[in-house]
């Protein structure tokens, strides 16, 4: 409820100011919400991050250089376990 004292100014102002509130609102897209990035990842989105293939990752998971688990039908690997091996299989170049 406005109080019946506000000057015709100050409810102009206090109306503009919803619109204009309403508007970006509406204008806002939920993309631009913070995501969460997940911490369990199916082979292709493995692959997607590594930038290679689903084979690639299963392979690398055969050879033992992380670990995966099976939920339901999925193969799921953990993003920690993606990184653990990615920095104890490469090295610098220079």
């Amino acid at each position: 409820m406005k109080d019946a004292k506000e000057s015709p100014a100050d409810q102009f102002v206090d109306q503009l100011a919803d619109a204009v509130a309403e508007r970006v609102a509406r204008r806002i897209k939920p993309e631009s919400a913070t995501r969460l990035a997940p911490r369990w990842l199916d082979l292709e989105s493995a692959a997607q991050l590594m930038n290679t293939t689903k084979a690639a990752v299963r392979g690398m998971a055969r050879a033992k250089l992380f670990p995966v688990k099976k939920m339901g039908g999925r193969v799921m690997v953990d993003i920690k376990d993606l990184e653990k091996a990615f920095d104890e299989n490469t090295e610098w170049l220079g």
